[in-house]
């Protein structure tokens, strides 16, 4: 009975030993521990207050301030990156700052974390949010050298912000050496008029044709303000990506006025008039202090007289 128990034991014993061994238990294999990233609510050094949760705004060429804290865990720190839908955010749209020393410190992205940034660190992040009205996801990302991460995402909403615009529309601008009666153009009904100084609701007018050319190529085809206005082109600043359709407030064409460039040239009457107009050219009106966008839709020639016209869609 006794050789049983002790038969009994060692069995037991070893059985115990086969499973410990087989469980893939290292005691001597350590646990690394990853890294931890929250939001700030405000700046330690100056005491701005920083976003922490999603929001909306409605100024989309604003910077909007967030700041970072994070501890590394087992590994040192390596990267940090910040997505918008998953793209990496431009460096052109990001402003950084040490908070713990006050260093401007220099944008990537993802950024390399050195010296004492390894070990953890307070950051200041300005972005510059997205254009259009959306709601879209930044997501900022700490990673170590064990390729832990840690992660805190805000949904930022751009709303419509700003003064609306009153009126979108349609005008037609004749050949000024058509019919009696046009040549002008009122930019606030989108009604043809003619270009006398009794037509005093027209902002733009046509500059005829030039006797010197044939017939059916004397239609100079350039525009000139009437009763005060000013017309400009767009300028430095102007969107290489610019959408009429997008346009939405009286702010933003008054913005695209101020940055505009004067017409280029003059007419018989020393009056300012732009290039040969085509499809396709965008100009900014201001009269009496209204802001007017002007977009040339459609340009029809017609050879044999003088009924040329010019389509405008048109934003005030």
């Amino acid at each position: 009975m006794k050789m049983k128990k002790l038969f009994f034991l060692f069995a037991l014993t070893g059985l115990t030993s086969l499973l410990l061994t087989n469980s893939g238990c290292n005691p001597d294999e350590p646990v690394l521990v990853g890294p931890t990233l929250d939001f700030l609510s405000q700046s330690p050094l100056d005491g701005t207050n920083y976003y922490t949760a999603d929001f909306t705004i409605n100024d989309t060429a604003t910077y909007v301030p967030f700041g970072l804290k994070a501890e590394k865990g087992s590994g040192d720190l390596k990267t940090l990156t910040i997505t918008e839908d998953g793209t990496n955010v431009p460096v052109s749209r990001i402003l950084m700052k040490n908070l713990r020393t006050g260093d401007v410190l220099t944008v990537n992205n993802p950024m390399l974390l050195l010296g004492d940034l390894v070990n953890g660190f307070e950051i200041e992040i300005l972005i510059d949010v997205h254009d259009e009205y959306a709601t879209h996801n930044y997501t900022f990302e700490v990673a170590d050298v064990n390729d832990k991460t840690a992660s805190q995402t805000v949904a930022i909403t751009t709303e419509f912000g700003g003064t609306p615009i009153d009126m979108t529309l349609t005008g037609v601008l004749l050949n000024q050496a058509g019919p009696a009666g046009t040549g002008g153009l009122d930019l606030d009904t989108g009604n043809g008029t003619g270009t006398q100084p009794s037509d005093v609701d027209a902002e733009i007018k046509d500059n005829g044709i030039d006797l010197s050319q044939p017939v059916d190529q004397n239609w100079i085809r350039r525009i000139s303000p009437m009763n005060g206005a000013e017309i400009r082109t767009p300028g430095a600043n102007f969107p290489s990506d610019f959408d009429f359709a997008t346009v939405a407030t009286k702010e933003e064409i008054q913005a695209f006025f101020n940055d505009g460039e004067a017409l280029p040239a003059e007419n018989a009457n020393s009056e300012p008039m732009s290039d040969v107009v085509e499809v396709g050219d965008i100009f900014f009106v201001l009269r009496d202090g209204r802001y007017y966008l002007l977009e040339v839709t459609d340009i029809t020639i017609t050879p044999s007289d003088n009924s040329d016209s010019y389509t405008f869609n048109i934003k005030y």
